[in-house]
């Protein structure tokens, strides 16, 4: 993610992603690929879910 100075080789790029902050959340929650579930939960979930949203609209 620019937004976060950061960058990465696993999963899809961040900043390309047309997922909505719900879609985003959800797969916090419940993983996928190489990602874990359960990460984070509720609010601190949906908080991430939100910047990534955010960020990946710039």
């Amino acid at each position: 993610m620019s937004d976060a100075g950061t960058s990465g080789a696993v999963g899809p790029n961040l900043d390309d992603t047309k997922m909505t902050a719900d879609e985003i959340e959800q797969q916090i929650i419940n993983g996928g690929g190489a990602m874990p579930p359960g990460l984070l939960q509720g609010e601190d979930a949906k908080s991430v879910a939100e910047y990534v949203a955010g960020a990946a609209a710039q």
